[in-house]
């Protein structure tokens, strides 16, 4: 039994591609039968690629691991943010001109030791956080834009 499909019967599916050789077409399809199938390196599009292009690929893998490397970018770079911290205080000792008797101590040369905090941009976190965020807005614009082979007619 052989099972033929005629160009008025194709004609109803949305086909995204049509083979330029029907038959070389058919003996690639022949020629995979058996072969395991692997979601990612040997799915059903892969075989419809093969089959009408005679090179696999699969547009449904890549933007399926285009969003799992931009998740987790924005994830790592999120958490690695929280984990420095944005900010880093730094204690240090300086001298002062000492206060009293309306500037006369400081006039004289005294001097009094004083311990501060000051406050200052950890690197490691802003990078982080900035790698966060631009893969944030890349993982948007690559959700947002569709493929424009789907596109229906």
């Amino acid at each position: 039994v052989q099972k033929t499909v005629t160009t008025s019967r194709l004609r109803e599916f949305v086909l995204y591609e049509r083979p330029a050789n029907d038959h070389a077409c058919m003996v690639r399809a022949e020629s995979a039968l058996g072969d395991k199938y692997n979601l990612v390196l040997n799915n059903c599009e892969t075989f419809a690629n093969r089959c009408v292009r005679g090179a696999g690929g699969s547009r449904q893998v890549r933007r399926a691991t285009g969003h799992v490397a931009l998740a987790t970018a924005t994830v790592v770079g999120a958490l690695t943010a929280l984990a420095v911290g944005l900010v880093e205080y730094h204690t240090i000792i300086v001298t002062v001109p000492a206060r009293g008797m309306h500037g006369l101590w400081a006039i004289l040369g005294y001097t009094v030791t004083q311990t501060r905090t000051i406050q200052a941009a950890h690197p490691t976190g802003i990078a982080a956080a900035s790698g966060a965020g631009c893969s944030t807005c890349l993982w948007g614009c690559f959700a947002c834009f569709r493929d424009p082979l789907k596109q229906q007619p």
